[in-house]
């Protein structure tokens, strides 16, 4: 579908009060996704080993899943 379409894998949501009540927190989480997804580009062999490691895929299920990420 990622050839096709491109559509965001994952999301965050947060609560209305709880972005009242720790904009820091918020904050934080937005910079850290960022990071991730800064390091992730910059780092593809490493991210799939990670995917191997986490997500007890192969390697090649493991490529696959960094390319299509990487395009949405």
């Amino acid at each position: 579908m990622g050839e096709r379409l491109e559509l965001p894998l994952a999301g965050l949501g947060v609560r209305d009060d709880t972005i009242q009540k720790n904009p820091k927190q918020i904050l934080a989480m937005i910079r850290a996704v960022f990071r991730a997804m800064a390091f992730a580009n910059a780092h593809p062999e490493e991210t799939m080993r990670m995917l191997v490691s986490w997500v007890k895929v192969d390697e090649e299920v493991a490529a696959k899943s960094y390319d299509l990420g990487k395009r949405s």
